[in-house]
């Protein structure tokens, strides 16, 4: 997966107006995020990530990209939050209705 900081600084535009005026399109966002463009598309369509219609084309900015993807970041689990698997009673016959049948105390 490539860094928004490096696809910005190798868009063809990031010289021109500044690396704030650089937008990209649909298929640079698949590419970078390793997704389709229909999941891309997707995102858009339901609001999720914004994006602007220019001469009839979707552009995203760097810094909405970056906002969807910081509304998507998952917390690294603690010590606190991790439980250990309970491991369902194994039946030795491979049938659940007798486990089911005593509420899995085998």
């Amino acid at each position: 997966m490539a860094d928004l900081k490096q696809l910005q600084d190798s868009h063809p535009l990031a010289g021109a107006a500044g690396s704030s005026a650089c937008f990209l399109t649909v298929a640079e966002v698949a590419r970078m995020l390793g997704f389709s463009t229909a999941a891309v598309y997707r995102e858009v369509r339901r609001g999720n990530l914004d994006a602007y219609s220019l001469c009839g084309r979707l552009r995203i900015a760097p810094a909405a990209l970056a906002e969807w993807l910081d509304a998507r970041t998952v917390p690294a689990p603690t010590t606190t939050d991790r439980k250990k698997a309970v491991r369902p009673a194994v039946n030795p016959r491979g049938l659940l209705r007798p486990l089911l049948a005593d509420g899995g105390q085998r």
